[in-house]
C-alpha cells in the first residue's frame, strides 16, 4: 500500500512516527479524509471490522493556522514577550497553560496584536512617528465612529479564533468622542484577551472613560515614554498614572527611552519578491496588524504607502465590507510570508536610536 503523505494535518510534538501511526489508524477506521491543503475532512459514517455506524455530528475540519510564517511555539512566545515589554508583567502559570491550549487548538487564526486607528488627528507631530501620522494628507485623514467600529470588530471576531491584545490608538486615541462607548462594546467580547489604549501622555481621560475602564480587568492604559525629550510640552504621564491608579485601573509607561528610527519610504519602489522576503522578516511591525479604515493593513507603514501610491498595493490587503469575505481570506493574509509593499521600505538605518518625539515645525510636512 503506498504510504500518504501527511501536510500539518495533525498537532506538533510526538514525533513523526506516533503522528503517522495515528493518522493510519483514523484512515484504516474511515474517520478521517487528508485533503492537498493539509485540511481533513470527516466522513459521516466509520467503518469497523466491516460494520458501518453512521455519525450524528460531523466533526469540523480543522485546519491549524498560523500568524505571518509563525509556528505555534514563536506565536506563544511573542505573546510573552509582548506582555513583558509593553505591559510590564508576565503571564501567570496558568495563563500560560490557558494559551499554548488555545493556540493548539484553535481552528481560526489568532491575532497576536491589532492596531486601531481610532483617529488620525494627534496633539503631538512626531518627525519619526511609526504611524506617519504628520504626514497624512487631508484627504486620507479619518476619525472612526462607534458604529463602524461595533460592526467591522464583529466582522473580525467573526473570522478569527482569538484576538489578543486590541490596541486602540491614533493619533490620539483620547480626541475620538466615541472611545468609551468603543471600550464599552469591546468588552463584552470573549475572543479579546485584553484591551490597550496607548496615548501620548498629554491628555488626561475623562470622567466617563475612567469609568468604563475600571469596569473591566481586560483594559489597559498604556503611556508612551517620551522623558528623553526635554523640549516637549503637556507631557503629563504621572497625572494620568495617579488617576488611573486611584480608579484601580491598570496604566503602565513604556521604559523604553529612545526611539528606534523606521524604515525611510521608497514610493516607487518596483516589486522585488527577495527584497520583500528579506524586509519582511527584519520588520518587528509584522507581527501588529493594522485596522485602519475598514481594512486590514501588514502594518502603519503598508497603509501609509497604500495611500500615497493611490491603492497600488490594495489587492494583498482584507476589504471588510466585502460581501465574501470569509475564513479563508483571513488565512490566506496571515498566513502569508511577506508582502509586495515590504519592497518600499529602505531598512539601511532601521533600529538606529533617536530621541522620541522631535517635533516638526509648522511649516514641514
Amino acid at each position: 500500500m503506498k504510504k500518504q503523505k501527511i501536510i500539518n494535518t495533525l498537532p506538533e510534538g510526538g514525533g513523526a512516527r506516533r503522528r503517522n501511526l495515528i493518522h493510519w489508524i483514523f484512515s484504516s477506521l474511515n474517520i478521517y479524509r487528508p485533503q492537498k491543503d493539509g485540511s481533513i475532512i470527516a466522513h459521516k459514517q466509520i467503518t469497523i471490522l466491516g460494520l458501518k455506524f453512521k455519525i450524528k455530528k460531523k466533526p469540523q475540519a480543522r485546519k491549524l493556522p498560523t500568524q505571518f510564517g509563525l509556528t505555534k511555539k514563536q506565536l506563544f512566545l511573542r505573546l510573552c514577550d509582548y506582555q513583558k515589554l509593553y505591559l510590564n508583567r508576565d503571564y501567570s502559570f496558568f495563563e500560560k497553560l490557558l494559551i499554548k491550549f488555545q493556540i493548539k487548538f484553535a481552528t481560526k487564526v489568532i491575532i497576536p496584536n491589532l492596531d486601531v486607528h481610532l483617529t488620525t488627528r494627534c496633539t503631538l507631530r512626531c518627525r519619526d512617528c511609526s504611524h506617519k501620522i504628520p504626514y497624512y494628507q487631508k484627504q486620507h485623514q479619518h476619525v472612526m465612529n462607534f458604529d463602524e467600529f461595533r460592526d467591522e470588530l464583529n466582522i473580525i471576531l467573526k473570522n478569527c479564533s482569538r484576538l489578543y491584545n486590541l490596541l486602540l490608538l491614533g493619533g490620539e486615541p483620547l480626541l475620538n468622542p466615541d472611545l468609551a462607548k468603543m471600550v464599552q462594546y469591546a468588552i463584552t467580547k470573549r475572543k479579546i484577551e485584553r484591551i490597550c489604549i496607548i496615548t501620548n501622555g498629554t491628555m488626561v481621560p475623562d470622567e466617563n472613560l475612567i469609568s468604563t475602564l475600571k469596569t473591566s480587568k481586560k483594559n489597559v492604559v498604556f503611556i508612551s515614554d517620551y522623558s528623553l525629550n526635554k523640549d516637549l510640552k503637556n507631557y503629563q504621564p504621572q497625572k494620568i498614572l495617579d488617576i488611573c491608579k486611584s480608579n484601580n485601573v491598570a496604566c503602565s509607561i513604556h521604559k523604553g527611552g529612545y526611539w528606534a528610527k523606521q524604515p525611510d519610504l521608497c514610493l516607487d519602489a518596483k516589486k522585488d519578491i527577495e527584497l520583500s522576503k528579506c524586509n519582511f522578516k527584519r520588520c518587528y511591525f509584522k507581527q501588529i496588524t493594522l485596522w485602519s479604515n475598514g481594512k486590514i493593513y501588514p502594518c502603519a507603514y503598508s497603509k501609509f504607502i497604500n495611500d500615497q501610491t493611490n491603492n497600488k498595493f490594495d489587492s494583498q490587503f482584507i476589504l471588510l465590507n466585502n460581501k465574501n469575505l470569509g475564513i479563508k481570506e483571513f488565512k490566506k493574509f496571515f498566513a502569508s510570508k511577506y508582502f509586495d509593499v515590504c519592497a518600499c521600505c529602505d531598512m539601511t538605518h532601521y533600529g538606529e536610536k533617536i530621541i522620541p518625539a522631535i517635533q516638526l515645525e509648522d511649516n514641514k510636512s
